[in-house]
């Protein structure tokens, strides 16, 4: 059972989404659907969705790009164990 949040008033966040991946795309981003659809459930904005190579620079620059226009930035993935993944 969950317990009610001690703040009562819900405040809608406006959300960003970006998966880091070099594979996958929006049809096969099965985490970034989930966290679209949770966040949507919540009562929050979906304010971008975007996929982003996992290349440190470009991280940053969408993260930057972002920031100003939502509350909370969700990165998801980039968590493989290979030469190349800089996440």
């Amino acid at each position: 059972m969950a317990l009610p949040h001690p703040d009562p008033d819900f405040l809608e966040a406006v959300c960003g989404v970006i998966t880091v991946s070099d594979t996958r795309t929006v049809d096969t981003d099965k985490s970034g659907r989930l966290i679209k659809a949770k966040l949507q459930e919540a009562g929050h904005r979906l304010d971008t969705y975007q996929l982003v190579k996992d290349e440190p620079d470009q991280i940053a620059g969408l993260v930057q790009r972002l920031a100003p226009s939502v509350d909370a930035i969700i990165c998801i993935g980039g968590s493989g164990f290979a030469p190349w993944d800089s996440t």
